[in-house]
């Protein structure tokens, strides 16, 4: 069974709820929130903030209040990136290693993993509702096509295009480039019922991890998770002409 949690949450809060998010923000939180340049995108961080405090509060039993979610871009400094959790208290008076994070969103819902850090070295996480216009379904097909020896079985239908790619999201997630990789350095494979993946390059290994979420929900969305070895080996440098496809968390 796996260790990593996923919860979701629509990307629009109640009133009662955004306030209450708002009171546990950072500093620097609220500031990037009040950079945001929609209310749309203002709500989605918002809730993506407060299912990651939530997540980590009660792994590690603590408040909410002792959860700091930070953000740091490798490139520019900016506050953006893959979240990482700090804790005042018990866990820094001990040492523990910090949780790992992750988030993604969709229309209107938003989800977020954690995992225990002794449970892999990093995870990954991506979402996409099961709607979407031909063009974008056959962009990925270019991109993530249907590998040999896959089950042809609903393998062309919406759904089953959109979980290729989530896959390989998640384990580019977990990588550490997102899409300043190329997607189709990602190998996912079949073995004794268990999904695994690669990375064109790397030796580091991935469980990945699918579920399927609609309940109360306006549209149905398929997920991913993937968790990387609980050693990693270290990840080669983004292809040059790769880093145009860069996409901010």
């Amino acid at each position: 069974m796996s260790s990593a949690i996923v919860r979701w949450e629509a990307s629009t809060p109640s009133d009662e709820r955004r306030h209450r998010i708002l009171d546990v923000l950072s500093a620097p939180e609220r500031a990037r929130w009040e950079s945001e340049p929609s209310d749309e995108r203002r709500d989605r961080f918002l809730v993506g903030r407060m299912l990651l405090r939530e997540l980590s509060a009660d792994l590690l039993g603590l408040p909410l209040e002792a959860i700091t979610v930070q953000a740091e871009c490798p490139s520019c400094g900016g506050p953006h990136g893959i979240p990482r959790i700090s804790a005042a208290g018990a866990m820094n008076e001990h040492g523990a290693p910090a949780p790992h994070t992750g988030l993604s969103h969709t229309t209107d819902l938003v989800v977020a993993v954690i995992l225990p850090a002794t449970a892999g070295s990093a995870v990954g996480i991506d979402v996409e509702a099961i709607a979407g216009s031909r063009e974008r379904l056959r962009a990925i097909d270019e991109l993530v096509p249907v590998q040999p020896g896959s089950r042809a079985r609903g393998g062309r239908t919406a759904s089953a295009t959109l979980r290729r790619w989530t896959r390989v999201e998640a384990v580019l997630k977990a990588d550490g480039r997102g899409l300043l990789a190329d997607p189709r350095a990602v190998t996912v494979q079949r073995a004794a019922g268990r999904l695994t993946a690669s990375v064109a390059g790397s030796e580091t290994g991935y469980t990945v991890l699918d579920r399927s979420i609609g309940s109360g929900l306006r549209r149905r969305a398929v997920v991913s998770v993937a968790i990387a070895d609980a050693v990693s080996a270290p990840r080669p440098p983004a292809a040059p002409e790769a880093r145009a496809r860069t996409a901010t968390p």
